[in-house]
């Protein structure tokens, strides 16, 4: 009798350990987004027109935030479908609001909302915005249970949406027209009697916020008119130092600087090769990505292509997939005239335009030339390079004048004049490439490629896996809790004999 009794307090004992055990393991693998789900998710955002998932639902807590950035983006064609007035109303119920509560955190994580983006982009984006602000309730009687107005102003949704258009207006303000300032100062007044005056409290929030536009900013072209500039000039609508440019935000200036796809397609790579080495941010661009601790020049190179080049200019990822694009840049690159004085005097910080397109050339050289180039660009690399090597020699500083230089080219000056290739067999290796049909850059993105499927396919069963894991793990537990129901029956039932 005492030995059953024991051997069923250890069972049970084991059991309860082991349903603790599985209960204890972090839920993480259970949100873990694989292809399938964010496929569902896309399809959701056409069915639903609104976030397929908000704060509050199942599996909202356990996801990271890369992944709950993925699913409060709308796909671009949704939002390309959608009235300004829709995507003003899922701005101000945006999951991530009360990220976006100050004039510096509305500048970061205003490019992770493509909500945002589009209202920014445009012309009706702000009256909509302040339109559908003005259709939001305020329930007083939730403002008035709040020990802190300010912690009402983190937590209520209707509040959130309050704060993020007083803190748009206030970065954004010096923007709007007389007609948009007309309609704020109407909507203010409307909800400062109707409910700011019955806050317990002033709140810096609901503040009223003067604004003024002059005469002579009326009368110039708004941001979609500057852009349209690219059908007929084919050349960027503002520059630094022009009168357009300071008028707008980093934003605008980054959609003003990306011609519409048709003039791009239509551009030859001669034309576009030239506007990527004029590319306004490349010298802030330079001055963000400074070589760090245990940084090799190919580290920066990546750094500086990757976050930067590649994710903000068309003109540069357009060049760079077509298969004279290599040869278009290097001829730049070969016409480009140092200008030596320049950096001697003033450094490589300078913002000279022949110096920024020089390091830029340099940059595109280290990261590209691996996976990139077919052979006759490298050999034309090389070749321009040991031209320019005069020209190096001139800058005093030997650190500037490493920037200079890359792998490759300390290759191509180990090698000889003899060995190299002339013009005329670059050209002919070039023409052989074509009729074989297949380049070494066709070649390389095809491995990537594969590669790159590869991965997503062994991804997907390992989302796959977990998923069946934690359904074994489920099947389990209850087996478990039905073994700690059983005991529990039997030590009553031997208590009762």
């Amino acid at each position: 009798m005492h030995g059953t009794k024991n051997s069923i307090d250890r069972i049970l004992s084991l059991a309860l350990a082991l349903v603790l055990c599985i209960m204890l393991v972090p839920g993480k693998t259970l949100a873990y987004l694989n292809a399938e789900d964010l496929e569902e998710i896309q399809e959701k955002w056409h069915e639903l027109r609104d976030y397929p998932m908000k704060p509050g639902d199942e599996g909202w807590d356990r996801m990271d935030y890369g992944e709950i950035l993925k699913v409060v983006n709308p796909p671009q064609e949704l939002i390309d479908s959608m009235s300004t007035r829709e995507l003003a109303d899922l701005m101000l119920h945006y999951p991530l609001l009360n990220e976006m509560d100050t004039e510096e955190t509305l500048r970061i994580m205003s490019g992770k909302s493509q909500i945002f983006l589009e209202l920014r982009w445009r012309k009706d984006g702000t009256k909509e915005l302040l339109n559908a602000l003005r259709d939001i309730e305020i329930d007083m009687d939730v403002v008035k249970a709040y020990d802190s107005l300010n912690m009402a102003f983190f937590l209520d949704p209707s509040l959130q949406a309050e704060k993020f258009v007083n803190v748009y207006v206030r970065v954004y303000g010096s923007e709007f027209t007389e007609e948009e300032i007309s309609l704020y100062d109407e909507i203010w007044n409307e909800r400062n009697e109707k409910y700011y005056k019955q806050f317990p409290q002033e709140n810096y929030c609901v503040m009223h916020i003067e604004l003024k536009t002059s005469q002579t900013e009326k009368e110039l072209p708004s941001a979609d008119e500057l852009w349209k500039r690219w059908y007929d000039r084919r050349e960027y609508p503002i520059m630094p130092g022009d009168e357009n440019w300071e008028r707008f935000d980093v934003d605008r200036q980054l959609r003003i600087l990306n011609p519409p796809d048709e003039v791009l397609k239509e551009m030859s790579s001669k034309e576009l090769a030239s506007l990527a080495v004029l590319y306004p941010f490349l010298w802030q661009y330079e001055q963000d990505n400074r070589p760090g601790l245990n940084m090799d020049s190919y580290d920066v190179a990546r750094q500086f292509f990757t976050i930067n080049v590649e994710r903000h200019c068309k003109i540069f990822k357009e060049l760079i997939g077509r298969k004279d694009g290599a040869e278009s840049l290097l001829r730049v690159y070969e016409a480009n005239e140092l200008n030596v004085d320049e950096i001697n005097q003033n450094g490589p910080g300078t913002k000279d335009p022949s110096v920024v397109a020089e390091l830029f050339l340099c940059k595109y050289v280290e990261y590209y030339n691996s996976w990139r180039f077919q052979e006759s660009d490298i050999a034309l690399y090389k070749k321009i390079y040991r031209n320019k090597v005069a020209t190096y020699e001139k800058i005093e500083n030997e650190t500037v004048r490493e920037a200079f230089s890359t792998k490759l080219s300390k290759a191509a000056l180990e090698e000889t004049e003899a060995v190299m290739p002339s013009e005329e067999e670059m050209q002919g290796n070039a023409e052989k490439v074509d009729r074989t049909g297949k380049s070494v850059l066709d070649e390389t993105l095809a491995g990537m490629e594969s590669e790159s499927n590869g991965d997503l396919v062994e991804e997907t069963e390992e989302a796959n896996s977990g998923k069946n894991i934690w359904m074994i793990a489920a099947i389990i537990m209850v087996v478990l809790l039905l073994s700690v129901a059983c005991c529990l029956v039997l030590r009553n039932g031997k208590r009762k004999e």
